[in-house]
């Protein structure tokens, strides 16, 4: 069985209840490890491709958990019914589509602990959450493979959130202390930007990433 990397396995620490939804499972290797650890008493596992529902069906009869899983074709969180899970983990897809995904069923996803984990479009996606009345209540980087991921453990509270530039980029209780994965994509995110501005005219996309400059490198 693979070893999870670290963004799997801290999503395993967070996710937990009677019933854990994760949608685009993959090989299955994150619902296998949410029984092992008991941090789950039943896990629906979803993908809309055959191939790897496939392949997660192969391991997880290979580690004896045929009982504890299902394995479940299905368009996002189309499946599922209201309270049917009590969380919901969306890992590995841009932001725009875990908006979607959360749209198409809103009386589901609001009526669980979500587990998000935008591969893109992040600070957008964050906005997207406050906007519609999810707060955000836990809020974290890690560095797996090379990259660096943010994971987010969101509830619905029914009413839209304020906020700030900063909190769109980094979160409103960002961890930047020395040898955090944040402060480490903060330094990073200011390199990058520091190489980038010199080359952009004036005009708002200038003044937009001198803000982020700022943001990134005051922390």
């Amino acid at each position: 069985m693979a070893v999870l990397g670290n963004r799997l396995s801290r999503i395993a620490d967070i996710a937990g209840g009677s019933t854990v939804c994760d949608v685009g499972c993959d090989h299955g290797y994150l619902a296998i490890e949410l029984i092992k650890r008991k941090r789950a008493g039943h896990v629906i596992a979803s993908d809309l491709r055959e191939g790897p529902l496939q392949r997660a069906k192969e391991n997880i009869k290979r580690a004896g958990l045929e009982s504890d899983i299902d394995i479940v074709l299905s368009d996002g969180l189309c499946h599922l019914k209201k309270e049917s899970a009590d969380c919901i983990v969306i890992a590995g897809m841009g932001g725009p589509l875990i908006e979607n995904i959360l749209k198409g069923n809103e009386e589901v996803a609001k009526n669980a602990v979500l587990v998000l984990s935008p591969q893109s479009h992040v600070p957008e996606f964050r906005e997207f959450l406050w906007d519609n009345g999810y707060e955000i209540i836990g809020d974290e980087m890690v560095f797996d493979d090379e990259k660096y991921y943010f994971i987010l453990t969101v509830r619905y509270c029914g009413s839209p959130i304020s906020y700030n530039k900063r909190d769109s980029l980094i979160g409103k209780d960002p961890d930047l202390s020395e040898g955090s994965a944040l402060k480490a994509f903060c330094d990073k995110k200011t390199r990058e930007l520091d190489l980038i501005i010199p080359q952009i005219p004036d005009g708002k996309r200038l003044e937009k990433l001198r803000e982020e400059f700022r943001i990134y490198s005051e922390g």
